[in-house]
């Protein structure tokens, strides 16, 4: 049974017996487990699945409201297909009905590439809101196509230099000059030494990880601070600097990122004597530290990093015992141990710079691969491949049946010509999984859209899209607004589309409350647009159309008040 990463937050509960239980916070191992129980062959194929189901996440802070809760409900779509080339078409359908989705709540989103996480696979993207309560920062060009989950992001200073080459081999154009100065910034500061003396004793950062099976400490060495360059690749200005926990991951993908004191975790690990007789019985991962230092950090800055530095977090440097093996891994001069921060160079283009937002995460894709299928076994026998045609040879016994004196004797076929073989062995399936936070995405549209007045829904979300509002005096005459929005309009009768643009849910509010108090009720519900039959309905029908979100207040006649109600909504 494939087991979760550690990082993910469980939910535990236990039974009145002492019997435990896990509160399921994601689906892919019971839906690979079902589908592996009724898929045989590449015919079964492809299979698309969806679910909208609760799950439950042991979350440490829960906080505002549904954006962070411990039980939430998600619509899931599980993809599988026959081979890789197939599921990568299906992601990229995936990712387009994602975005005509988004494109429908006509709210500004950001789609931007991730880290898988906790569900693993090799490509995902994420769907966001900007949102000042949002938890994750997404990175942005101000001159490229540019966006990145900052989780993903490397400061990639190879890249950097073969866009600079590009542009600068691109003669004539203006970035000339630019590339020039940028690939000159670059290889003076690829040398051995800092550019000054001033850099070397700008000091050293430390930050330590784990590996999973608490064996090997990870530390991590990169400067305090980083120069930052204008676009002409001048010096600009110092920063303070930040792990790059993506950098580190690459060079040491078994690290667990999720513990939260990983040198206490490698101390306790040397008193585990499970942990230990299987360090010493496995010569090839012993106990020990890698030491990875960043490219800008040279053997002067090392000298002067002593025992005395701290870690991030102000923990003392870890002192090694005598019994430990030390393993100390320089990485390449073109890798960077920095995160990315807002104001440098895009690394994309390195013609922008970046933007940080923070933003609320509502929806994710992922392409999963065999990630699932072959841990689980959820197999099949994939289509005959094609062969070259059996060449059909006449025998001896064959020219015989031809001969009349010999016509009695039995005809022997001659074989069939081959149209492919069957393999001997099963395939694990092409996964993909998406999913769109229902709960959350109420949450972070109500927040996104509500003002002091109350909140604002799109069109696609409101519950009815025109409210009409009479006074008192209007009551009996409500019904003559509401059917004239009804009423289909002459274009739109050989309309054969399920989605009429001209149809409404409209609403009418005829409860006994003032009109006051209804039309300050609308407001807070957030109808998307209000009608009111006020005091010049009586004599000239002319009713009163509230929009508050595109800040809409004006009078119009009830003869093109449908016209004018679907001109708005489809702004909505």
């Amino acid at each position: 049974m494939a087991q979760l990463p550690r990082p993910i937050c469980l939910f535990r509960i236990e039974d009145r017996r002492g019997v435990k239980y896990l509160l399921s916070p994601t689906h892919e191992e019971e839906i690979t487990s079902l589908v592996g129980g009724v898929l045989q062959s590449y015919r079964d194929l492809p299979l698309r699945l969806y679910q909208i189901s609760r799950k439950y996440r042991d979350e440490p802070r829960p906080r505002q409201g549904l954006l962070r809760t411990r039980e939430f409900l998600m619509k899931d779509l599980y993809t599988f297909d026959a081979s890789e080339k197939e599921a990568l078409e299906t992601y990229k359908t995936v990712r387009e009905a994602y975005t005509a989705f988004f494109n429908e709540l006509k709210i500004p989103y950001l789609v931007a590439e991730a880290h898988s996480g906790d569900i693993g696979g090799e490509t995902s993207h994420e769907y966001h809101f900007p949102s000042a309560k949002g938890e994750d920062s997404i990175l942005s060009c101000s001159e490229c196509d540019y966006f990145i989950n900052e989780e993903l992001a490397k400061d990639e200073y190879d890249v950097r230099v073969r866009q600079a080459q590009s542009l600068y081999n691109k003669a004539p154009t203006e970035g000339i000059a630019l590339a020039r100065a940028v690939l000159d910034h670059y290889h003076d500061q690829s040398g051995e030494a800092f550019l000054s003396e001033d850099e070397i004793s700008l000091g050293c950062r430390i930050w330590y990880g784990v590996t999973a099976d608490r064996t090997t400490l990870v530390e991590a060495i990169f400067p305090q601070l980083v120069r930052v360059t204008n676009l002409s690749g001048t010096f600009s200005h110092w920063r303070e600097t930040e792990a790059c926990t993506n950098s580190i991951r690459s060079l040491i993908p078994d690290i667990d990122l999720s513990i939260e004191n990983p040198v206490e975790a490698f101390k306790r690990s040397s008193h585990d004597n499970k942990t230990t007789e299987a360090a010493n019985r496995n010569l090839g991962n012993p106990r020990s530290v890698y030491q990875i230092i960043d490219y800008r950090v040279t053997k002067q800055a090392l000298n002067r990093y002593d025992s005395t530095a701290q870690a991030l977090d102000g923990s003392e440097r870890y002192t090694l015992g005598a019994k430990e093996t030390v393993q100390t891994r320089a990485i390449e001069a073109n890798t960077s141990l920095v995160k990315i921060a807002a104001g440098d160079p895009c690394p994309k283009c390195f013609l922008g710079a970046v933007q940080k937002t923070k933003a609320i995460e509502l929806g994710h894709t992922f392409h999963l691969g065999t990630r699932y299928s072959k841990a689980l076994d959820a197999c099949f026998i994939p289509a005959p491949q094609p062969s070259e045609p059996a060449t059909t040879v006449t025998t001896d016994a064959q020219n015989r049946t031809s001969n009349p004196a010999l016509r009695g004797m039995k005809k022997m076929h001659p074989p069939k010509t081959a149209t492919g073989s069957l393999p001997a062995t099963k395939i694990p399936v092409q996964m993909g999984c998406h999913g769109i936070g229902i709960s959350r995405m109420i949450a972070a549209v109500a927040d996104t859209l509500a003002d002091v007045k109350g909140l604002n829904w799109p069109r696609v979300m409101a519950p009815f899209e025109v409210l009409i509002v009479p006074k008192d005096e209007y009551k009996d005459r409500i019904y003559d607004v509401y059917n004239s929005l009804l009423v289909p309009t002459p274009e739109s009768t050989h309309n054969a589309s399920p989605l009429r643009e001209d149809l409404f849910d409209v609403i009418v509010d005829d409860r006994k409350q003032s009109f006051v108090w209804k039309l300050n009720d609308a407001d807070l519900i957030g109808y998307p647009i209000i009608i009111v039959l006020g005091k010049r309905y009586g004599k000239e029908q002319i009713c009163e159309v509230q929009c508050r979100r595109l800040g809409v207040k004006e009078d119009v006649h009830i003869g093109i008040l449908k016209a004018r109600a679907s001109e708005l909504l489809r702004q909505l």
